[in-house]
């Protein structure tokens, strides 16, 4: 492909410096907003008095649209610049983000949030793409560098800046916060980040649609076993099946496919891609039903609750440098099965959360958590890029976020799921749950504790596997 840029603005050395301020803070926003309205479902649920299953929609909504779309916009943009998807991409998510705002109603709060991920789908489909263009290989890692924090502050920030703008302006307030970072990345993306391709579109749309339907159904069929519809559920779940051996059929068939699924032949590359999966569903399990414990069991104020969140994200940008050095140093399986066995020691910490348990108590079993994550997260991503060749290098990652997405966007249903077959329907409305309320929800949450702990040891056992495994081949063991 031949890219194009306005050559004025290439010329200017300092330029490559305004493209990654300019990406770097609209990724951040994105970042931000992964974690943001965890903090206030509690509210949303007692002002709209809707039920659990109403009110994950609010999350898993956003994450529809995002990894449905992501792989297209993704493709899209390797034939009609990435940087013109951007800047769309942030124009739509500043008026998602009013809508979000105005919402008279679940339904357009959930339809606003399902525009909100089509356009969180745009901003992150080509970054990286666009960084490495910018910047020499003699300052790509530093750039990179760059790119990799501002992630983790968004997530970190997230349940900060939501929990303090629930607490002073109300729910609606926190759909507000993306406007002023969007009205600065937009004219900035427009000007500087001029990155085109003169190459006619030759996009694989159907499989683009395929993907988008079964991510919507996979995500649906959850919803409906948590509402006890069994035989529905399994139709539907049939059909997700259908669909996605459909979509795998059309990318195999298309002159022009998105992504290489063949790489998911081999044994390595699928295990760590799925260890990665199951991590962020660990992570963001807990994001969903944490805020309900500390907001209505132990009376904490939305802002605290944003603190307490915050807590993994933050360690995790100190020690995700530390887990790439040892990485370097000494392989990645290790510090891959340190990180999982972390994981799990957090989640055994957590069941014995209950009513009379401290914020510090749950401050430091939610760190550890997140220095497991930070562990696991570079080396994994070292494996999956390192594995594959040089042409297969766009496919890789996208498979790594596909994995990731759908990671994020299924814990807040596998969560929902868990906790409604666990406690009586309409707990979750009261404001503070007391009484024999109490002993319900936390068997619900221990319930999610427990699953969390099968899925990482599972993982820990995969992984020492590929260790095992590895040993055999001489030529993936180098790379890793």
């Amino acid at each position: 492909m031949l890219f194009i840029v306005d050559n004025n603005i290439n010329d200017n050395p300092n330029n490559k410096w305004i493209v990654l301020f300019t990406v770097c803070l609209g990724v951040m926003i994105i970042s931000l907003n992964m974690s943001i309205t965890n903090v206030s479902l509690p509210a949303i649920s007692e002002y709209f008095t809707i039920s659990l299953n109403q009110t994950e929609w609010v999350i898993t909504s956003y994450f529809i649209t995002y990894v449905g779309l992501v792989t297209l916009f993704a493709d899209i943009g390797n034939f009609k610049g990435h940087g013109r998807i951007f800047s769309i991409g942030i124009l739509l998510f500043l008026i998602s983000s009013i809508l979000c705002s105005i919402s008279p109603s679940i339904d357009f709060l959930i339809g606003s949030r399902l525009l909100q991920g089509l356009a969180a789908s745009m901003i992150l489909a080509g970054p990286l793409v666009i960084i490495e263009y910018y910047f020499p290989t003699n300052m790509l890692g530093r750039a990179m560098g760059v790119y990799g924090m501002m992630v983790a502050i968004g997530l970190g920030l997230g349940p900060v800046v939501g929990g303090l703008v629930q607490d002073f302006f109300g729910w609606r307030a926190i759909f507000l916060v993306n406007i002023p970072v969007c009205l600065i990345v937009l004219p900035l993306s427009i000007k500087y980040v001029q990155m085109k391709i003169n190459k006619p579109l030759h996009v694989n749309f159907l499989g683009g649609f395929l993907e988008l339907i079964a991510v919507a159904l996979i995500i649906y069929t959850l919803s409906i076993v948590e509402l006890g519809d069994y035989i529905k559920a399994s139709l539907y779940g049939i059909i997700s099946i259908i669909l996605v051996i459909s979509f795998l059929y059309v990318e195999k068939r298309s002159d022009s496919p998105m992504v290489n699924w063949g790489l998911l032949k081999n044994f390595t590359f699928t295990s760590f891609n799925v260890s990665f999966h199951v991590l962020y569903i660990c992570e963001y399990v807990l994001l969903y039903v944490l805020p309900f414990y500390t907001e209505k069991i132990l009376g904490i104020s939305s802002s605290m609750t944003g603190i307490v969140l915050s807590a993994a994200p933050i360690v995790m940008i100190v020690f995700t440098p530390i887990s790439g050095y040892i990485a370097d140093k000494i392989g990645s399986i290790l510090p891959v099965v340190i990180g999982f066995s972390l994981s799990i020691i957090s989640f055994l910490l957590l069941l014995t959360l209950n009513e009379h348990s401290t914020m510090l108590e749950l401050v430091v079993y939610y760190t550890i958590m997140g220095i497991g994550i930070a562990f696991a997260q570079a080396p994994i991503n070292k494996v999956v890029m390192s594995i594959v060749s040089i042409n297969n290098k766009t496919s890789a990652s996208s498979i790594l976020t596909l994995f990731r997405s759908m990671g994020i966007a299924m814990a807040s249903s596998y969560g929902s799921i868990i906790l409604s077959l666990s406690i009586p329907e309409g707990l979750l409305t009261n404001t503070i749950i007391r009484g024999s309320g109490i002993p319900e929800f936390l068997t619900g949450m221990d319930n999610i504790f427990i699953f969390g702990i099968i899925l990482l040891a599972v993982m820990l056992l995969l992984m020492i596997r590929v260790k095992i495994k590895v040993k055999d081949r001489k030529s993936i063991i180098g790379k890793l």
